[in-house]
């Protein structure tokens, strides 16, 4: 079973770069912008969430 990471930032050149790292380690990331972050934490019940602390905006993340 894969190790799923939803990834969580408003800088496109930070999201791609980490995507690309995990990804040569067959982990498998979802998500990308913060739009999609919420939709995708219910759906793929991701292990692992990796945010931009800063990131612009807020959301909330319950279970």
């Amino acid at each position: 079973m894969a190790i799923r990471v939803l990834l969580a930032d408003d800088h496109a050149l930070v999201r791609e770069g980490i995507e690309r790292i995990f990804e040569s380690h067959a982990i498998e990331v979802i998500g990308h912008d913060l739009e999609s972050v919420l939709t995708l934490y219910k759906q793929k019940k991701p292990h692992v969430i990796i945010m931009d602390i800063s990131i612009r905006g807020s959301i909330e993340l319950k279970h």
